[in-house]
Order: C-alpha cells, then structure tokens, then sequence
C-alpha cells in the first residue's frame, strides 16, 4: 500500500496544483478523511467491509482480473490494492498536502524555461518534478510507512494493547526496533534511487 498511496498522493497533488475552478473544494475534499480518521471511525468502516470499490463486486471486475492478473506475480498485489483502494483515499490527506507544498516551492520560471526549450510535458515531469519533490518523497514514504504499521486493524497493535504492561512494553520495543529497521531499508532503497547523500 506505501508505494501506492505516495504515487497517488503524487499525482493528485500535481493535479490540485493546476489552476482550475474550485480547487480549494477539491483540496478539501482530499484531506477531510485525515478530520475523520480516528481508530473507531476506520475500525467500523473496515468492519463493515466498505474499503473496496463497490462497482468491482457489482460488475464482477474482480473475478475477471482475477482470471486473468491473478496467476502473474502481480496479481495478488493489484487485487489487494484494487479491494482496499477506498482506504489508499482514506490515507492519503497528509501525503497530498505535503506535496501540493513541495509542488509549489519549485519556481514558475523554471518551468517556463523548460518550455521555451522545447521540452515536453513528460520530460518536465522527469527532469523537473520529481527530482525537486524527491526530498518531499522521502518526508511522505516515512509517514506513511509509520501510519501503515500503527493501522488499527493491525493484529500486533492489539497484542501490544494487552493488560500485561511489561509484555506489552517488550513488544512495542520490538515492534518500534522492527519499524526502524524497515525504515533503514526504504532510506537505503531511496539513496540509491535518488542518490541522496
């Protein structure tokens, strides 16, 4: 879920940073779920079983993507993405907001430079963009990586809520030296995409 819901924020945010009617409605709308989000409103949404797209169950998408994505290694992947894309909306508020700020830290005259070069959409987007949102990057798979591992539906959050207080302080040191580790591998992953220093 951590690289769709950065991809995703990515691209709304580039999207809310255009110059279009109503894009203070948009830009609310896009972050109520973070007003709403606490642990008992998710737990019953989830509870209720409404984190999927509804239509797919209504006009059987999911058997045929099923058929015919579910026997490649990408499969199970984009079926869970697809069946949980409500909470990916859910969860992105914060990562939007970070890089509609980011987005427009990047000066205007750039960009028109770009074009009086000649450059296509696409190359601004490679060349421009994303390697001034990089650091905005790396703040946003952070957050969400750390929001993803407290998700209240995660059965380890209830193990450490338990009554035992010495139990449950171990493993929530456990659990936040497990985080730490991932979060070295994705710091690790993004130096050399990045090739931050």
């Amino acid at each position: 879920m951590v690289p769709v819901i950065v991809i995703f924020s990515l691209l709304i945010a580039i999207f809310l940073n255009q110059k279009l009617k109503g894009r203070i409605v948009f830009r609310a709308i896009f972050f109520l779920p973070v007003i709403f989000s606490t642990g008992a409103v998710l737990q019953e949404f989830m509870n209720q079983e409404e984190g999927g797209l509804g239509f797919m169950r209504s006009e059987m998408v999911g058997g045929f993507l099923d058929a015919y994505v579910g026997g490649s290694p990408w499969g199970k992947p984009v079926l869970a993405v697809l069946e949980h894309f409500v909470l990916v909306l859910w969860y992105s508020g914060v990562q939007i907001i970070v890089f509609l700020a980011g987005r427009q830290t990047i000066p205007g005259s750039v960009y028109e430079s770009a074009r009086i070069d000649g450059a296509t959409p696409w190359e601004v987007f490679w060349k421009i963009t994303l390697p001034a949102m990089s650091p905005f990057m790396l703040l946003n798979v952070f957050y969400t990586v750390v929001d993803m591992f407290t998700f209240p539906s995660n059965p380890i959050m209830s193990l450490i809520g338990t009554g035992n207080y010495g139990y449950s302080s171990a493993l929530a040191w456990i659990y936040f030296f497990i985080v730490l580790v991932f979060l070295g591998v994705v710091m690790l992953v993004y130096s050399k995409l990045f090739r931050f220093r």
